[in-house]
């Protein structure tokens, strides 16, 4: 248990063949493990079978009656707009897990309640990494196709967490399918026909779920042909399961050609979007040009992505680039998630940083 950034005193496991440890805690120190929702274990060479809590019954209020979701229910799309379960335009406005295995201490209740009551956020977006092999094999980094089996286990309990919080919360979530250096979404079909079956299957009931089928397709090769024929594969089997279900696709290059689905858009279902992503100091005047223009044409976009600083995600705001997206991002009615808070000292309290404070005080305005 990690309190306050310091290691209680270990508790150490000599004998190889002993099969259970038990430690007591003070009912205080339970309680901070309960509010927390995680439990952290470190070792080398553990393989965990069950970690059981006892001591402390906590009845969680989740406030769900004034929540997003109980107030607007089942969204749609109409036009270019997303709207809620009487006709009426509506906006998300939420920020993205940054990856659920690189930061799965934020997969919680605690993170997705502070993104709705302080941010005022109505979404979040639970990315998961398809392909992470070529960022080498330590643990925590994960892409699910990339994983084994046993991973993609732990992935998807993660994934459900993070799912089942959102609903309890009456949080609208994108599930995100998070392709980026396996550049193709093509690459990995058969992994992500498994997957969307089994998600949509098990959340059929759900009003509040969203599906982001392929994050940022990218590469010369790769094509707005290519990115269709590969959502005309996904698209049905999500269908099935949940007729009504919205599902957003990637577009190319990085999600700023909108140019291609505006001339070519899938055809024959209902709810289909389309991603547009950018980062204030590299995506200027032309991207913002380009998005308007496909919105001005009938395409429903969302941007799932953006931040203010360059593409990479690091360096200086750029806070006058900034404050002419999220004027248009207003006035077409855009639906939009930040990427990202990668830890909850940018998500709360005294220590957050400038820039997230920006970003919040845009998603509270509504």
């Amino acid at each position: 248990w990690n309190d306050n950034d310091k290691l209680e005193s270990p508790h150490n496991i000599a004998n190889r063949n002993q099969k259970s440890l038990t430690v007591k805690y003070s009912a205080a120190k339970i309680k901070k493990i309960i509010n927390h929702g995680c439990v952290y274990i470190y070792g080398c060479n553990i393989k965990l079978k069950t970690v059981q809590l006892s001591g402390i019954k906590k009845n969680f209020n989740y406030n769900y009656k004034n929540s997003p979701v109980a107030k607007n229910g089942k969204l749609s799309v109409s036009g270019t707009n997303l709207v809620n379960k009487n006709g009426q335009k509506y906006q998300l406005k939420g920020a993205a897990i940054c990856g659920i295995t690189w930061f799965p201490e934020l997969v919680s209740r605690d993170t997705i309640k502070t993104y709705r009551d302080e941010w005022n956020a109505n979404v979040i977006r639970l990315s998961m990494y398809v392909d992470t092999s070529m960022y080498g094999s330590q643990s925590g980094w994960e892409g699910y196709a990339s994983a084994t089996p046993e991973q993609r286990k732990d992935i998807l309990e993660t994934l459900y967490t993070g799912i089942d919080e959102a609903t309890k919360l009456g949080m609208y979530v994108i599930v995100d399918w998070h392709v980026l250096d396996d550049h193709n979404p093509n690459k990995y079909i058969n992994e992500a026909k498994s997957f969307f079956k089994t998600v949509s299957k098990k959340y059929a009931k759900n009003n509040n779920i969203l599906y982001e089928i392929c994050n940022e397709p990218n590469g010369n090769d790769v094509t707005w042909n290519r990115i269709k024929e590969y959502a005309d594969k996904i698209i049905p089997i999500i269908k099935k399961n949940n007729s009504d279900s919205i599902i957003i696709v990637g577009t190319p290059t990085w999600c700023q050609d909108l140019t291609s689905p505006r001339s070519n858009p899938i055809k024959g279902y209902s709810n289909i979007m389309y991603s547009c992503h950018f980062y204030a100091k590299s995506h200027t005047d032309a991207n913002r040009k380009e998005m308007i223009t496909a919105i001005k044409s009938g395409l429903p976009v969302f941007v799932t992505e953006y931040g203010f600083t360059d593409y990479t995600g690091d360096g200086d705001v750029d806070y006058n680039q900034a404050k002419k997206w999220t004027t248009v991002l207003d006035k077409y009615n855009v639906s939009s998630c930040f990427w990202g808070v990668k830890s909850k000292t940018d998500l709360t309290g005294k220590k957050m940083s400038k820039y997230c404070k920006y970003v919040k005080k845009y998603i509270q305005t509504k």
